[in-house]
């Protein structure tokens, strides 16, 4: 099968994750009971975007090969079609998607046995809202300790920034404020733009 990508990666990649605490889960009249929590993430990949197509050497000149060069590639066993880089470097959005944490019971004291007060990730639960395969799914932000969460002020939902590293596999979260407002605001913009 034809792998051209919109770009080539660098292996750097920002993620963007967002917790909401789902309501709606039976409790006893004591209001102990099971949560859910919902952490919705963006992936983000640096590449370099790829402007032309060539056949065998040559540049396509109508932009985009025919039906006939895609037949050609797929049976001398993909090597005919390439591409090229353009020089310009931006970021891909790469994924968006969220799992579902749920913990049956909260931990009090050690009454209760750990496999009741455990959390399980249950995954997205064959939602249509997900956006592309994630690049990185071992990288998580949500539960680590040197990541920090923060809310910009009424409803929003706390959210929290890292860039990785994947040559490297080394995770640095963004904690400063100002710089974590500068990021958002950034890829926020991104996100509304491919929604319209």
């Amino acid at each position: 099968m034809l792998d051209v990508e919109l770009c080539s990666p660098r292996g750097m990649y920002v993620v963007v994750e967002e917790i909401h605490p789902m309501t709606g889960a039976p409790t006893k009249p004591s209001n102990i009971g099971p949560s859910l929590v919902k952490v919705v993430r963006h992936v983000y990949q640096a590449c370099e975007y790829q402007d032309q197509y060539y056949f065998d050497g040559r540049p396509i000149e109508s932009g985009r090969p025919t039906a006939w060069q895609y037949i050609l590639h797929m049976l001398s066993g993909d090597g005919r079609i390439t591409t090229a880089g353009s020089g310009r470097e931006g970021w891909y959005h790469a994924y968006t998607g969220y799992r579902n944490l749920v913990t049956p019971l909260p931990k009090i004291k050690d009454i209760l046995p750990a496999a009741v007060t455990k959390q399980y990730d249950a995954g997205a639960l064959g939602s249509p809202y997900v956006f592309g395969q994630d690049p990185i799914p071992h990288v998580q932000l949500y539960g680590r300790g040197d990541v920090s969460f923060s809310t910009m002020g009424g409803m929003s939902a706390p959210r929290a920034i890292a860039i990785y590293d994947g040559g490297a596999e080394v995770l640095r979260a963004i904690n400063d404020p100002v710089q974590r407002q500068r990021m958002f605001a950034e890829f926020t913009r991104r996100q509304e733009a491919a929604v319209n």
